[in-house]
C-alpha cells in the first residue's frame, strides 16, 4: 500500500483483521507508510500522562490509537507492515511469543537481502526504566541489529486470529522524539537504531517494502498474490475510520467501542 494518514492506516488493519474473521480473505500482509507523521498509542496506553500533547500540536503531528497493544511510536521515517492471519497457521497458536519470533524470522531475511544482519531479542528481563516509548527497549522475539532495535512489533488476538503491527525504522529523528514523549531520555533514544545508521546507502521505501515481502516468502516458502480492496472492505474501513480512528475521544480516553460490520 502507498502512504495515508493514522485513522486511515488503523481503521484499514482493523478492517484486514475483520475480514479475516469473516473468512473473506487468505492470511494477508500490507505494507505502507504515512502521508503525516504521526504518533501512535497502544491500545490501552493513557495518551494524556505518557505523549506531551501540546508539543505534538506545535510539531503537527497526528494521534492515533492502535488496535494492537504495545507503547506508543512515532510514524515518520519507517515502513510500517501489518499482518491479519489465522493463528492455526502459526506452530505454536496459543503463544503470544512463538508467534512474533516467525513473524520476526520473516522480517529477519527481508533485512538481509538488504546486507543487514540483523537478530531475535532474546527473551530475558529489560534492566530499562519504563518509557511511554515503544524503542526504548528491545522486547522477546523483537528485531535488533546489535543489540539496538530496528523493528517494533505489537499483536491483537480475535476470534482466533491474529492482527500484527509493527514499524521498521528508516532515519531516525532523535530531538524529535525527546520532545513528545514524557519519562524518556537519551538513553531511552539509545537502545534504538534505524535502516540508514547501519548501512553505507540510504534504502528507498519501494525497496524495503520489496524486500520485506520477499522475506517472508523465502522465510515461509509462500508466494504473495496482490489484491485491492473489495467492496466489504472500503465500507468496514470507511466506517471504522469516521466512528472509531478520527475521534478524539478514542484517540485520547478510549471509550468503550462496540463495532460489528454485520453480514456481507
Amino acid at each position: 500500500d502507498g502512504l495515508r494518514d493514522g485513522a486511515s492506516n488503523m481503521a484499514l488493519d482493523e478492517t484486514m483483521l475483520w475480514a479475516g474473521i469473516k473468512r473473506l480473505i487468505r492470511p494477508t500482509l500490507r505494507l505502507y507508510g504515512w502521508s503525516r507523521p504521526t504518533v501512535s498509542i497502544g491500545y490501552a496506553q493513557d495518551a494524556r500522562k505518557d505523549i506531551d500533547l501540546e508539543r505534538c500540536q506545535e510539531l503537527d503531528l497526528g494521534l492515533v490509537r492502535r488496535p494492537t497493544g504495545g507503547r506508543a511510536v512515532l510514524h515518520e521515517h519507517e515502513l510500517t507492515y501489518s499482518l491479519v492471519a489465522p493463528e492455526k497457521v502459526f506452530s505454536k497458536p496459543s503463544s503470544i511469543l512463538e508467534i512474533y519470533k516467525e513473524i520476526s524470522g520473516a522480517l529477519i531475511a527481508g533485512l538481509s537481502l538488504l546486507g543487514i544482519e540483523a537478530q531475535l531479542v532474546p527473551v530475558q528481563r529489560s534492566k530499562m526504566p519504563p518509557s511511554a516509548f515503544c524503542f526504548s527497549s528491545p522486547s522477546a522475539y523483537e528485531v535488533a541489529v546489535q543489540g539496538k532495535k530496528i523493528i517494533g512489533s505489537a499483536q491483537k488476538r480475535s476470534r482466533g486470529y491474529v492482527l500484527q503491527q509493527g514499524s521498521i525504522i528508516i532515519d531516525i529523528d532523535q530531538g524529535k522524539l525527546a520532545a513528545i514523549f514524557k519519562h524518556s531520555s537519551p538513553r531511552s533514544c539509545s537502545a534504538m537504531t534505524s535502516i540508514n545508521e547501519v548501512r553505507e546507502d540510504l534504502v528507498e521505501f519501494t525497496t524495503l517494502q520489496e524486500a520485506i515481502q520477499e522475506g517472508f516468502c523465502l522465510a515461509w516458502g509462500i508466494r504473495f498474490l496482490e489484491e485491492g480492496l473489495t467492496s466489504y472492505e472500503t465500507r468496514v474501513a470507511q466506517e471504522l475510520e469516521q466512528r472509531k480512528y478520527q475521534l478524539p475521544q478514542w484517540n485520547l480516553t478510549r471509550p468503550r467501542f462496540s463495532y460489528d460490520p454485520g453480514p456481507v
